[in-house]
């Protein structure tokens, strides 16, 4: 319950964050052109220090058996979702449905979910959350750019591909490396291995930077929610409908597969409220770059986000009772 309650305070401040960026675009204090600038900063330099930052922290055997498990556990949630997500979209016959089981799949844990988990967890449950998003951008990657590309419902064969194409094994491969996230977590698992640490002189600026992650991810979370018509957003039944999948029908398998298993602790924990989170802020960016309705992607971003508000805490209660 403790921890329900910590949650919920911290996802309130995370509101307040949010309503910020929100209020300061509305105003055109900030122009919305920024945010493209503020998501590079978070992904080039914010997150990777925030994650290499966890990697630093003193440990022992039972820590690094933990990590492993971790990696584990990713692949088995978001194999879970991903089977309800096909599952969930069988009978679709909306020409959105490639976006919609992206949404569906793959979660903002990046954005959304680290500052959460660093203000329940701290620096040990990022290093468990370091794992789920390692596993989650092979994932998006690869399936994740697979199932974008499939042909759309009601689509002709000349249309079912237009502006969409043949999706290289080598881009994926190079998106994959390239990635700051991921090579931060390479050079984190190196010396967490070694048992090596950054001295101070580089490890406190670096975690200052990392600090940022919260309230900068917040910020843009609002610029994105400002460029949007709520309204008409929240009168959209499939964009309902793909929310409560996305935030209570998943996680509620998830919750019942880990209970079943009997499965406990951090790590546990951390990659189940990572796997509730809302959906990943790119469904939007990929809706522009594969021609889908770009107002449908940002809906689902937008309304899941602010439903998660409601929905995140509720996870939190469920786990300390069951996890």
């Amino acid at each position: 319950m403790e921890l329900a309650l910590i949650c919920m305070k911290q996802v309130f401040s995370m509101f307040l964050m949010i309503l910020a960026g929100f209020v300061l675009t509305r105003a055109g204090i900030i122009k919305m052109e920024a945010k493209q600038h503020f998501s590079d900063l978070l992904l080039y330099l914010v997150i990777p220090c925030m994650v290499l930052n966890s990697y630093m922290a003193e440990h022992d055997a039972s820590m690094v058996k933990t990590l492993f498990f971790s990696y584990g556990l990713s692949i088995v949630m978001i194999f879970v979702g991903v089977l309800l997500t096909d599952l969930f979209t069988l009978h679709m016959k909306n020409p959105n449905r490639p976006l919609v089981r992206f949404s569906l799949g793959y979660t903002n844990a990046a954005y959304f979910g680290f500052p959460l988990i660093q203000e329940l967890f701290g620096d040990e449950g990022i290093l468990y959350a370091s794992a789920y998003v390692t596993v989650f951008n092979i994932l998006l990657w690869t399936h994740g750019q697979w199932v974008l590309r499939q042909k759309r419902p009601g689509a002709s064969d000349a249309n079912a591909s237009a502006g969409q194409p043949a999706a290289s094994r080598k881009g994926a491969l190079l998106s994959i490396i390239k990635n700051p996230v991921l090579i931060s977590v390479v050079i984190g698992l190196i010396m967490f291995s070694l048992n090596l640490r950054l001295p101070d002189i580089i490890l406190t600026p670096m975690q200052m930077i990392g600090n940022m992650n919260t309230p900068l991810a917040m910020f843009v979370t609002g610029m994105m929610i400002a460029g949007t018509s709520l309204p008409s957003l929240f009168r959209d039944k499939l964009i309902l409908v793909t929310s409560f999948e996305r935030l209570i029908a998943i996680p509620a398998v998830c919750l019942v597969l880990l209970c079943a298993l009997r499965l406990s602790g951090m790590a546990v924990q951390v990659i189940f409220l990572l796997e509730a989170a809302p959906a990943a802020a790119i469904t939007s960016v990929f809706a522009i770059r594969d021609h889908f309705d770009e107002r449908f992607g940002a809906g689902i971003v937008v309304v899941s986000t602010i439903f998660s508000i409601i929905t995140l805490p509720v996870c939190c209660y469920l786990l300390t009772r069951f996890l």
